[in-house]
């Protein structure tokens, strides 16, 4: 779709996905390269098979079809650079999901997490602990959306319990706050596709 608004949102996707796997089709999408040159026509700026992806880093976009168990992926365009390959081969590979966050306080990058069964619906929280965790001082009047955090020691046995929040929430000193996971991934910390995988909460460079 190298139109801009014409390609799909993720509803109708996972809607029309539903169908096709039915019949045992096997299931793929078009990844977009940043580097993008389209020759299809001047206006256009990559070729996404999802709207949100057209000026989106492939590390976001790859996690997104990750994460809905697709058979493959196809880059675009002709015009990829060798890192954004680079980045395609590696996450294909790896059997979890990467969430990404901003301005990272705690690195918690090498603990594979799962989410617990018994999901509230106001915040995400995984089922392992990472032992004890030293409060953090802060000025905080509230937790934002999307933030991540982990509980402390105050908090006595849940010391160690990775969240992150799907509203605003008031602050509470039992609960560090690590960062924020990245805009273009707030799409994929609000489904509920996400519950049934490994994750990993990584450092993002931007």
């Amino acid at each position: 779709f190298p139109r801009e608004y014409t390609g799909l949102g993720w509803d109708r996707f996972d809607k029309y996905n539903e169908l096709i796997r039915k019949h045992g089709v096997k299931i793929g999408a078009f990844v977009s390269t940043q580097n993008s040159k389209s020759k299809l026509c001047k206006t256009s700026f990559a070729v996404p098979t999802i709207e949100s992806h057209r000026y989106t880093d492939i590390k976001y976009q790859i996690e997104d079809f990750k994460v809905r168990n697709l058979d493959y992926v196809i880059i675009s365009e002709d015009s990829y650079t060798a890192e954004e390959i680079k980045v395609l081969s590696k996450a294909s590979k790896e059997k979890h999901i990467n969430i990404y966050v901003d301005k990272m306080k705690m690195d918690i990058s090498k603990e594979l997490l799962w989410f617990r069964a018994d999901q509230p619906e106001f915040i995400r929280r995984t089922l392992e602990r990472l032992g004890k965790v030293k409060p953090v001082k802060s000025t905080a009047k509230k937790f934002p959306k999307f933030a991540v955090t982990i509980d402390n020691t105050i908090n006595e046995r849940y010391s160690g319990e990775v969240q992150f929040m799907l509203q605003d929430m008031k602050y509470e000193k039992y609960m560090n706050q690590i960062g924020m996971i990245a805009k273009e991934q707030w799409d994929l910390a609000s489904s509920e596709h996400l519950l049934f995988h490994k994750v990993k909460f990584i450092k993002n460079k931007r």
